[in-house]
């Protein structure tokens, strides 16, 4: 079994790995992106970050660039490639069927009273909107990338339909 902290911190390392850039863009990147499958928040990747760098898996530079402050550049180790393909062979490992929370709540939706249902549905409608419209303005990626957008999209465009359902 993998946790939810060790799947942030693969997905967290893996994107270091692929573009080294400072911490912000990264967080950026991730928010918008696969990062949304795993709740993962600017605070946490920071967070994780910095346990990279005492861990020895990612170092890091200071950049200037013209009219920003200076900026921590995140570059992946040698331990930290090591560590990178761990992490991947762990949650290869550890795949499994989803349990996806909206179900869980979506079942129970009926015990409450109709005008608190129909604004937790309208909430989680205008939630799901922006989550599908952000993945939706994602470049186009290639090979195993491009199949985990395209399952994030379709993941959250169930979700969306189920909802719409249930406002009729």
């Amino acid at each position: 079994m993998v946790s939810l902290a060790q799947q942030r911190e693969f997905l967290v390392l893996s994107a270091v790995r692929a573009h080294s850039e400072h911490g912000y863009a990264l967080a950026e990147s991730l928010e918008q992106g696969l990062g949304q499958a795993l709740a993962l928040k600017r605070s946490t990747v920071y967070a994780i970050l910095k346990r990279f760098v005492e861990r020895g898996w990612v170092s890091s530079h200071t950049v200037k660039e013209t009219n920003y402050p200076e900026r921590q550049v995140y570059v992946v180790t040698d331990a930290g490639d090591a560590a990178y393909f761990a992490l991947l062979r762990k949650n290869l490992g550890a795949v499994s069927t989803s349990i996806l929370p909206l179900v869980v709540v979506l079942a129970h939706l009926d015990d409450l009273k109709a005008d608190e249902r129909q604004q937790l549905l309208n909430h989680y409608q205008q939630d799901y909107q922006q989550q599908l419209n952000g993945l939706n303005a994602i470049p186009p990626h290639d090979g195993a990338a491009a199949a985990a957008f395209e399952l994030m999209r379709s993941h959250i465009a169930a979700d969306l339909a189920a909802i719409e359902s249930l406002l009729g």
